[in-house]
């Protein structure tokens, strides 16, 4: 495999570099969870919608895909667009409106208003155990391609991606 040139290596930086100057200058105007998670409720329920269904497709989505489309063929890419994206933008469009209404930040939130705290704690700790395993996927996933690329230990990548989304996250992004 071909390494990375200075000018690779020059644009990814340029590239993390940009982003994390961007979370935290946003990060610098974020006071509450409610401006953390819905912009403080200044733009409207359908750009948040669009804001959530955006942030669920990623990286490992169109890699994982890919690789499975390599692998099993194309009609893997039919589950995306058969069964998950029509399922996001209805969420989005029938949904959000309906949390936006409730007032709520928060899916836990509103199950404790709907129902109890028990139910909220529920809820989520099986998201924590969820996050948990997702994150470790996308930290491994992330940390072979950059081994590859880079020549670093698979553990030194998943410190350093870890590190660098942790401060982006924290910081507002």
């Amino acid at each position: 495999m071909q390494s990375l040139s200075f000018l690779d290596f020059a644009v990814i930086a340029a590239y993390l570099i940009g982003t994390l100057g961007l979370g935290l200058y946003i990060g610098s105007k974020i006071k509450t969870g409610s401006d953390y998670f819905l912009a403080g409720r200044k733009l409207p329920w359908w750009a948040i919608g669009m804001s959530l269904v955006a942030t669920d497709i990623g990286a490992v989505d169109i890699v994982g895909t890919g690789g499975a489309a390599h692998q099993h063929g194309l009609a893997v890419a039919n589950f995306e667009w058969i069964g998950c994206v029509p399922a996001m933008i209805i969420a989005a469009f029938v949904f959000i409106p309906f949390f936006w209404r409730s007032g709520v930040t928060t899916i836990p939130e509103y199950m404790e208003r709907r129902f109890n705290v028990a139910v909220r704690s529920a809820l989520a700790i099986c998201w924590i155990i969820f996050m948990a395993c997702n994150l470790g996927i996308m930290l491994l996933a992330s940390a072979k391609m950059m081994h590859v690329h880079l020549g670093m230990t698979v553990n030194a990548c998943i410190y350093l991606t870890a590190f660098l989304v942790g401060i982006y996250t924290i910081s507002g992004g």
